[in-house]
């Protein structure tokens, strides 16, 4: 039985407590079903997902600048440009779930990709456990914030509502969010089990990345030792470990290696089999350099 509005010309009691009862309680449904869809049309669930993946990936970045932040004699510019993002992540994330204005979605693409299109070239190793879950949640979760918040940027002036994938998360929309938490967990997975079967060879020389090693004129210099020499089948396995509080990579210059990011406290490990002159720098600072001399046994 649905709502009627009762004239006072056409007045009819129920003939019935029952009845009464019944009429009453489609009423209720009916105003509680209207509220609901109202809800969801405010609030349509792409915009639940733009705002809890951009505030994710926000506190996810900023624990992993928690250790860099430590130094505070010393500002380094990676380390503020990364918390630059973190600031944007919430603009844009309060600006899409307060004010679902047409800036708020372009500054959330842009702050996506603006993250995304860069970590790609230091993607860290499943060996730095902790920076490779923190970069493969971020960048998973903002791929899936930059598709929403594009999708949404062309459907706002017709309504997100109208669009099942865009409201409801029993869609297309929804299907492609799940696929994303399951790629980011089973990535997770393998990350650690890769830590976890990772092994240092027993022949292998240690280079350590310094304390203060982000400053130019670092008084202890940037590498420690800055060159070393391994013979093969002997020592051939150089094992760096980051003992600075800045973010660093162990970058090939002829492209044979690199570590992707190196947070404080991660170690990466590389096996010489040729015999050469291989010289390598961080890619955040160019001014850290350093060389190994390969030889024979």
């Amino acid at each position: 039985m649905s709502c009627e509005i009762v004239s006072r010309t056409n007045f009819e009691l129920p003939t019935s407590t029952e009845n009464y009862y019944r009429q009453g309680k489609d009423c209720s449904e009916a105003i509680g079903t209207s509220t609901r869809s109202t809800r969801k049309q405010r609030y349509p669930f792409a915009l639940w997902v733009i705002f809890a993946g951009l505030v994710f990936s926000g506190l996810d970045l900023l624990y992993g600048i928690i250790p860099d932040l430590r130094n505070l004699f010393y500002f380094d510019p990676f380390i503020g440009v990364v918390g630059c993002f973190v600031f944007l992540c919430f603009v844009s994330a309060f600006g899409v779930i307060l004010t679902r204005r047409r800036w708020s979605f372009v500054l959330s693409v842009v702050v996506s990709l603006g993250f995304v299109l860069p970590s790609l070239f230091v993607y860290p190793k499943p060996t730095q456990f902790t920076t490779f879950v923190i970069a493969t949640s971020s960048i998973g979760i903002l791929i899936l914030v930059a598709i929403l918040s594009f999708l949404c940027l062309l459907n706002l002036k017709k309504g997100l509502s109208l669009k099942k994938y865009l409201s409801s998360p029993k869609s297309y929309g929804g299907m492609l969010t799940m696929i994303v938490l399951i790629s980011i967990i089973s990535a997770m997975s393998i990350g650690a089990y890769e830590a976890g079967n990772s092994q240092t060879s027993n022949s292998s020389v240690t280079v350590l990345i310094v304390p203060g090693a982000s400053k130019s004129n670092n008084p202890t210099g940037h590498f420690s030792p800055q060159n070393v020499t391994v013979v093969i089948g002997i020592n051939n396995t150089v094992v760096w470990i980051n003992h600075d509080y800045s973010i660093h990579t162990i970058t090939s210059r002829n492209g044979l290696f690199g570590s992707g990011l190196l947070n404080t406290g991660d170690k990466w490990s590389y096996t010489f089999h040729t015999v050469g002159y291989f010289s390598y720098y961080c890619s955040i600072h160019p001014f850290m350099m350093g060389t190994v001399v390969v030889k024979n046994a």
